[in-house]
This record gives structure tokens, C-alpha cells and sequence, in this order.
């Protein structure tokens, strides 16, 4: 049980990585000063669902419309984050997270929704782990085989 949430967390360094570096590029191309700073800030405060990327974006927001004097430049920032926060949602956290803790990545995203409706932003975040422990006890129960299967990964069903 430790070891899923240690790779559940390895998978969350993985997500908060990527999109550091997405932020940054996106911010870097638009002009924005510090754009590795402020892209790894928001990428680090999207722990906070929804809450978090609002507050990591208004400060290059604010930087950028101060420093062009341009209502463009803000809009950028948004769209920048908009992106990458679609990719993170529906790409990157799904294949970084199920990959570390050997859940397919339909389930995975399945599981996020599920959370989300059930238990809000808390479900989003703990129901991966609660379906992580399903298949691992699933591994080691012969009668709960084919749930193992179904949560697993192409890997999983050779064995």
C-alpha cells in the first residue's frame, strides 16, 4: 500500500514536471519575464484543483499586461495555461500517473471523473490511490482475477 502512494506521488513529480515545462515554454515565447519561475509556480499550485491554476495564472498575467501595456499579452498567458491544463487533464496526467501505478489509462480517467462527482476535488484526488489498492489485493485474489485485468494494463494479462 505505501509503495502505490509512493508511485502515485513519483507520477504527480512527473505531471508537475511536464507541465512546469509546458508553462514555461508557452510563457517564454510569449515574452513574459521569469517564465521559468511563474511556469513552475502555477504547474506546483495545480495541486489546488481550479483554485490553483487561477492563482498561477493571474501573476504573469499581471507581470505581462504591466510590462507590454497590452490586454493581448494577458490573454496569452490564459491561453498558454488554458492548453496546458487541457493536456494535463486529458494527456499527461492520466498516462504519467497510471504508468507509475499500473492502471490503464481509460480506468485512470474513468476513476478521476468518478472521484470528482462523488467527492469533489478530495475524490479527484484520492480515488486513484482507493482503485491502485483494488487491483493490487485484485492481483493476489484468484476469484478477483478479472478485475485485475480490467484495471491493468496490456502487461497485466499475460500473468
Amino acid at each position: 500500500v505505501i509503495i502505490t502512494y509512493y508511485n502515485f506521488i513519483k507520477g504527480m513529480g512527473v505531471v508537475y514536471l511536464v507541465v512546469g515545462i509546458l508553462n514555461s515554454v508557452g510563457l517564454f515565447i510569449l515574452g513574459v519575464p521569469n517564465p521559468i519561475f511563474f511556469g513552475f509556480v502555477a504547474s506546483i499550485l495545480t495541486f489546488i484543483p481550479y483554485v490553483g491554476i487561477t492563482i498561477g495564472a493571474i501573476l504573469p498575467m499581471a507581470v505581462s499586461w504591466i510590462k507590454y501595456d497590452s490586454v493581448f499579452y494577458p490573454i496569452g498567458v490564459l491561453i498558454v495555461f488554458v492548453v496546458v491544463q487541457i493536456l494535463e487533464a486529458n494527456i499527461i496526467f492520466p498516462l504519467a500517473v497510471s504508468q507509475k501505478l499500473k492502471i490503464n489509462a481509460l480506468i485512470t480517467l474513468v476513476v478521476i471523473v468518478a472521484g470528482g462527482i462523488v467527492w469533489g476535488a478530495m475524490g479527484m484526488i484520492l480515488f486513484l490511490p482507493f482503485v491502485a489498492i483494488l487491483k493490487l489485493i485484485a492481483d493476489q485474489i484468484e476469484e478477483m482475477k478479472p478485475i485485475a485485468v480490467l484495471l491493468g494494463t496490456k502487461k497485466d494479462i499475460g500473468k
